[in-house]
């Protein structure tokens, strides 16, 4: 017979269980309520995942966490180039066999890829190959395929293939219509302002933008691409010093925008060419200095970039020993990073 102490621990063993399915079922509908928000509210549910503690998901809630939170920072701006998180929920759901959020794991695993190696010819071959295993395992949905035809378009920009892009771009855009995904939408419409603005068909641009200009600009964010938008019409007008005005608004938008959304790096740099082109070398350097001060640590990809034309600076003020100085910053960046 059985001691009453050891009954009692089985009693109890029990409970605790029970009690952990029940919290893993609560914590599994909470996520799914959040996926369900992506389209109407990306901002809240970020807040929302912000909030999760993730060390107390087990794993099938964790992989479905780390799924939402790329889908999330892809919907709220955030350039994420770090993708060990969305590689356990890509493993999590292929092994469950769980097609479609394998399927977007694989997806948002390329958003950040891209992040990384825009014009990489391996990243194309990778959204191409996510086509092919949506093609296979029948993933339709409507979310999903808009936002891969959207890279798709990114890219085929990138590479100056302007038909193909405009046509992935509108295919992306006609999808988020049909989803009632208007943030989605209006960045489409930017994308297509890009597109227009490399074939120099300046009309048109302002057309595209013009549909962005007429929704909401009261979120900072959006406020930002807007003058971001703007100020890349100027340049490639070659009206620099009007560009130049936005793209300090840009630098004073950026500080109200959440950490991560903006590359603080690269609009130091981009206000920096803009002196530099004025042969206000002084002012040049002062700017390229915050930029390579902004870097993210060893994270950033263009660290070589910008130490090389700092070190160009320099060298045309005649500094040889701080050009020099940086020319070698630039080789070992450029080591580490490739």
């Amino acid at each position: 017979m059985k001691s009453p102490c050891y009954i009692i621990l089985i009693i109890l063993t029990l409970f605790f269980f029970s009690c952990k399915r029940e919290v893993n079922r609560d914590d599994a509908n909470r996520l799914k309520k959040l996926d369900m928000a992506l389209i109407s509210d990306p901002y809240r549910v970020r807040d929302s995942l912000d909030k999760i503690k993730v060390a107390a998901l087990d794993e099938a809630n964790s992989a479905y966490y780390w799924l939402l939170s790329a889908v999330t920072n892809e919907r709220c701006g955030v350039v994420e180039k770090e993708d060990s998180m969305i590689i356990i929920s890509e493993k999590y759901f292929k092994d469950r066999k769980d097609y479609m959020n394998f399927c977007r794991s694989v997806l948002y695993k390329g958003v950040i890829r891209y992040n990384q190696y825009k014009q990489d010819t391996l990243t194309a071959t990778f959204f191409s190959n996510v086509g092919n295993l949506m093609l296979r395992y029948r993933v339709n949905d409507p979310a999903t395929k808009a936002t891969l035809y959207k890279y798709l378009g990114k890219l085929k920009r990138a590479n100056g293939e302007f038909a193909n892009s405009a046509e992935y771009l509108r295919k992306s855009r006609q999808l988020s219509e049909e989803i009632n995904d208007s943030l989605e939408v209006r960045r489409l419409d930017l994308e297509l302002f890009y597109v227009n603005l490399a074939q120099k068909d300046y009309s048109q641009a302002l057309a595209n933008i013009a549909h962005y200009i007429d929704s909401d600009t009261t979120n900072p964010l959006k406020a930002y691409e807007l003058n971001e938008a703007i100020s890349q019409f100027f340049i490639e007008r070659e009206e620099f010093d009007i560009a130049i005005v936005y793209l300090r608004n840009m630098l004073e938008m950026s500080g109200r925008i959440g950490k991560g959304v903006i590359d603080r790096s690269q609009l130091y740099h981009r206000i920096s060419l803009y002196y530099k082109n004025k042969n206000m070398l002084d002012t040049a350097i002062s700017y390229s200095r915050r930029s390579l001060a902004a870097l993210n640590g060893n994270a950033s990809t263009n660290g070589h970039v910008y130490y090389n034309y700092i070190a160009g600076l320099y060298e045309a003020k005649g500094d040889l020993t701080n050009a020099i100085d940086n020319y070698k910053k630039a080789y070992e960046s450029h080591k580490y990073t490739y």
